[in-house]
């Protein structure tokens, strides 16, 4: 079996290698002499290099991101989720078989893994709440 698969082998080799013989030269006027970055002196921007090209500086760009509430979320999901978690894993631990070690450690497991996990959930959700625009004090007086 492996004979026949080396024999195999080095004959597709020396097909390709005869088969790739064959094929003509290619003759791409850039390289036979002429300069390529003439090619390319008009060609207009693309958005990608568009920005390499701006005279104004990079830190006066309008921030074009709103903010939103994905810190409180967060805030509001870790506490609840770690409290949640770290207390479920200490109940699961108390009710198992051979309940007389100590479940501090899955305390502590429990609320490090429902924190986090809980932290990027109520991220998520949080960040899909822009926060309102302040009031400003002209609008009060216009109200009455």
């Amino acid at each position: 079996m492996l004979r026949t698969l080396l024999v195999v082998l080095a004959s597709s080799t020396l097909l390709l290698d005869r088969a790739g013989g064959q094929a003509p030269a290619v003759s791409w006027p850039p390289l036979a002499g002429i300069s390529a970055s003439s090619l390319y002196t008009g060609r207009p921007p693309t958005p990608l290099d568009s920005h390499l090209r701006s005279d104004e500086p990079s830190d006066t760009v309008a921030r074009q991101i709103r903010p939103t509430y994905w810190k409180e979320g967060g805030l509001i999901g870790g506490v609840a989720a770690s409290i949640f978690v770290g207390l479920f894993a200490q109940g699961m631990c108390a009710y198992a078989e051979g309940s007389t070690r100590n479940c501090g450690l899955s305390l502590i497991t429990g609320v490090v893994l429902g924190g986090g996990v809980g932290f990027g959930l109520g991220a998520l959700v949080g960040g899909q709440f822009p926060k309102g625009r302040p009031r400003a004090s002209s609008d009060s007086a216009d109200v009455r």
